[in-house]
Parts: structure tokens; C-alpha cells; sequence
């Protein structure tokens, strides 16, 4: 089973679909990871840091307006911040 978050889509659809997809190399101390747009500070994704792909809209592949918080449920290391995240295009399309 593959890690990623993402569009669930049908095989039916024969069109292209394009998204923005960061890829997540997270330390194993980090328990939770949380994703937003910086210039709205509206969050974007929320989970385990586990998962090692996380899709979301195209725009956030044409601007620098991501940050991404890494946090230690345990306390034992401080939360960890990268900012201006741009994300890969990729095509999540079944062709």
C-alpha cells in the first residue's frame, strides 16, 4: 500500500489531471506533519508523518507560499518549520 494522499479518481476519466505533490523525508523523532499556505495561513493537510507523498492544488506548484511543520508529540525536540515550500507537477491521471 502506497503512502500517498491524494485525488481518488476512476479509471473512466481519460483526462489529464495535474497536481502539486511534495514529497515528505521526515526525521523519525517527528510524529505529526502539518502543511498551510502561508499567505492565507488556511491548512492545507494534517497527518502522521508517515506519509511520504501529500497532493494538493496545482497552484502551490507556481509560488513559494507553503510551510511545513514537523512536530515531536513527544516534546523531546522542538517543532521543526521549513517555509516557501513549492511543490513537483506531477499527473495523478490513470493514463
Amino acid at each position: 500500500m502506497s503512502n500517498t494522499l491524494g485525488v481518488f479518481l476512476s479509471k473512466q476519466d481519460q483526462s489529464n489531471i495535474f497536481m502539486g505533490e511534495l514529497g515528505l523525508d521526515l526525521d523519525s523523532e517527528g510524529n505529526r506533519v502539518a502543511i498551510f499556505d502561508r499567505t492565507s495561513m488556511q491548512i492545507l493537510f494534517i497527518g502522521q508523518s508517515s506519509v511520504a507523498k501529500v497532493h494538493l492544488n496545482i497552484k502551490y506548484a507556481n509560488t513559494s507560499n507553503l510551510s511545513v511543520i514537523l512536530f515531536d508529540d513527544d516534546l523531546v525536540y522542538n517543532a521543526a518549520i521549513v517555509d516557501g515550500v513549492k511543490l513537483e507537477v506531477v499527473d495523478v491521471s490513470w493514463n
